[in-house]
């Protein structure tokens, strides 16, 4: 749901103005293709809007980014969630803003599983996932919907079986998950939350296992009241197209009233606005078809004081945004954005939230059915003010500072309770910082020329003595080795938080459970919380870590082998890891004697936290036997003999007279007799192999890693050959 309302900004126009009319809101670097592009998805008292926008880069389609665009300056931020994906279809979609300026959103990371997030006002950002939520499950996980003006989320996660569940997260992080007990438990079926009121309360709808949808609200007690039906809404579940069947809940007011979507037996959409007290009217905009891709009139969000916003479909199917006031029931429409697509299937403007003084912002399609944001001053109230530090308990004295964003507003405050009015009672001016020094409320209002007055500002501060200081052990400091840190304090029943990464600790940070590994130079921080207590100030030590040089040892056993020419002896080389080493180290070896080899199995050994062994094999070469020549002596005296002999066999077979048999016999006995003396001048002789020579060897082992500041050590083996 999220890729399809993806949205943008950078600001045009000013955001600190009263007058009505729309601005509109593009993110530089969003995408400019179809259904491309951004828009807002909420916005706070104070008029700044939370939205999401998408970018295309290279092959990268369709990435999803966070904006926030404070409406004083009309200056834009854009953010990413914690391990937010960076391809196609996944990024970070911020979905909810309150008056502190705190965010909410879904991130979906490298495989599309999704996490919550929440952005503070200092742009810190905290991904969580609820414990029952899948987070490695593509298109599952975890999915706020909607921010209260505490910082209470609440939205719905889904389980690998496509099942939806309710989660409301408080805000020290502690989560509770909750079904509506008719929530269906089949595909796409279940508990899906999608607004809580400033006091708790939660709206939004269920889908029974015909999967027809009803509206229910949660009380913030945990009470559920369900079914909540319009008069009118079909009984057949499903819908067709993007449609849906039975009612469903988009928003809650502060007093309880909740205002929702039905689709009547053919379909089409109606509004419906359900009091506290449970009485439901039912409401059209006038001129809302029945045909489009979105067919009547549909709302989207509700503000504290119980006004809709919404879009409706005419006869042709062209969406047009509306707002609907609650105390006199009149319907405003069309409101239609500046260059808003008047044609085609998506098309038209689309408002996503309404703050207290009917401010909208949402999103629009132009002619090529890209998306742009915008925001809709309907009314001209000045912002509501803003106080800092937020409300909250605190130790004693504290300076409260009150600002609005409103250019050129006053601010108006009380410490008595009641509501503030310019000139009157025991109203004041806004100067300076105010002192609170025990617990007070403090009420504000915002008066500009122009601009109607803001709606009521409260923030109360308890003033409580504060926990103590949270202590380290050891302390901070040098350290040789890593160390183990362990947090106390001296208040009892406190929770202690804590940091590592340089952010100030809060009661949503990590709660210390158990002593900390401090493996590598470190600063914790840290603070106390405890019930009638203040937060400790701030606890800080800083862990320098001068860790030796990581490096090994090599020996050997045996130290010395004997070995018979012609076998082989083996030996043992350990290398013992120190200080963490744990790199490949290969073996090589010098000094063996001749005819001698070695070689290590394995070839090179890699330590993980302990030693590591190889085996060396030394392989030496026995003495080889020799064939004897003819003693040289006799090689003359053949000589000698035989002369004659050929002298005579070759007079012979030269006569005239010689038969031929004769000279045949005579020829063979020369040949016979030149062989004779070819072999006594050439006789064979054949050299011994001495093998490997006995005695000793030292031979050299040197075990050494590689690349840059190698490190080599090495070890001796004495060899002694014998015969």
């Amino acid at each position: 749901m999220y890729g399809s309302w993806a949205t943008s900004a950078a600001a045009q126009g000013s955001g600190g103005s009263c007058a009505a009319g729309f601005t509109v809101v593009d993110v530089t670097g969003a995408g400019t293709g179809m259904l491309q592009g951004g828009g807002g998805t909420g916005i706070n008292a104070n008029g700044d809007i939370v939205g999401t926008y998408v970018t295309t880069s290279g092959s990268v389609l369709n990435l999803a980014h966070g904006f926030v665009r404070v409406a004083a300056t009309g200056t834009t931020t854009t953010f990413d969630a914690p391990n937010a994906g960076t391809n196609k279809n996944e990024g970070t979609f911020a979905v909810s803003i309150n008056d502190s300026g705190v965010i909410t959103g879904v991130s979906s990371d490298s495989i599309t599983a999704e996490h919550g997030f929440v952005r503070a006002a200092d742009g810190t950002m905290t991904e969580f996932d609820v414990p029952a939520a899948p987070t490695n499950v593509t298109h599952r996980g975890t999915s706020p919907t909607s921010i209260n003006a505490s910082g209470v989320i609440t939205g719905m996660y889904e389980t690998a079986d496509t099942v939806r569940h309710g989660f409301v997260r408080a805000t020290d992080g502690t989560i509770t998950a909750f079904d509506v007990s008719a929530a269906g438990t089949g595909l796409t079926e279940g508990t899906i939350p999608l607004r809580i009121n400033a006091g708790g309360d939660i709206t939004g709808f269920y889908v029974d296992a015909s999967h027809l949808s009803h509206a229910f609200i949660r009380a913030a007690d945990g009470t559920i009241t369900a079914p909540i039906d319009a008069p009118g809404a079909g009984t057949t579940g499903g819908g067709s197209g993007f449609g849906f069947g039975g009612t469903i809940a988009v928003g809650i007011d502060t007093a309880g009233d909740i205002a929702g979507i039905y689709a009547d037996t053919n379909s089409v959409y109606h509004g419906y606005l359900r009091t506290a007290g449970g009485t439901i009217a039912t409401f059209d905009v006038t001129g809302a078809g029945t045909t489009g891709l979105f067919p009547g009139t549909i709302p989207t969000s509700m503000n504290p004081g119980g006004d809709i916003a919404g879009f409706y479909a005419d006869t042709t199917g062209i969406n047009h945004a509306f707002l609907r006031n609650f105390t006199t029931t009149t319907i405003t429409a069309p409101l239609d954005a500046p260059n808003a697509s008047k044609s085609g299937m998506f098309n038209g403007t689309v408002p996503f939230g309404i703050n207290a003084s009917d401010a909208l912002t949402g999103l629009y399609f132009d002619a090529n059915v890209v998306l742009h944001g915008f925001v809709y001053g309907a009314s001209a109230s000045a912002a509501a003010p803003i106080f800092s530090p937020a409300p909250g308990t605190y130790p004693p004295t504290q300076s409260v500072t009150i600002s609005d964003a409103t250019t050129g507003a006053s601010v108006y405050y009380t410490t008595d309770g009641s509501t503030p009015s310019p000139g009157s009672g025991t109203t004041q001016l806004y100067s300076g910082p105010i002192m609170v020094s025990s617990t007070e409320t403090i009420n504000a209002i915002a008066s500009a020329t122009g601009c109607a007055n803001s709606s009521v500002a409260t923030a109360t501060y308890t003033i409580a003595p504060a926990a103590a200081t949270p202590t380290f052990s050891p302390a901070a400091g040098t350290y040789t080795s890593a160390q183990t840190v362990t947090i106390s304090d001296a208040t009892t029943a406190t929770t202690i938080y804590y940091t590592t990464n340089g952010a100030t600790p809060t009661t949503a940070s990590t709660v210390y459970n158990g002593p900390i590994a401090v493996g590598s130079t470190e600063t914790i921080e840290a603070i106390a919380a405890a019930t009638g207590f203040s937060n400790s100030a701030v606890a800080s030590a800083t862990y320098t870590l001068n860790l030796p040089t990581p490096d090994f040892q090599v020996s050997v056993a045996p130290t010395t082998l004997t070995i018979v020419a012609g076998q082989s002896g083996t030996a043992t080389f350990t290398v013992t890891p120190e200080n963490g080493f744990n790199s490949a180290v290969s073996f090589a070896c010098s000094g063996l004697p001749s005819e001698a080899t070695c070689a290590f199995n394995p070839t090179s050994v890699t330590p993980n936290g302990k030693a590591i062994t190889s085996t060396l094999t030394v392989t030496t070469t026995a003495p080889s036997s020799a064939l004897l020549s003819l003693p040289e002596f006799s090689q003359p005296f053949a000589y000698a003999a035989l002369v004659p002999v050929l002298v005579l066999l070759l007079a012979f077979t030269v006569k005239r007279k010689a038969t031929p048999s004769f000279k045949l016999a005579s020829l063979l006995l020369l040949l016979a007799a030149t062989c004779i003396l070819a072999s006594c001048n050439s006789g064979t002789k054949t050299v011994a192999n001495p093998g490997t020579p006995a005695g000793n060897s030292t031979v050299s082992v040197s075990a050494a890693t590689s690349g840059a500041g190698a490190i080599t050590h090495g070890a001796t083996l004495t060899i002694t050959i014998t015969e």
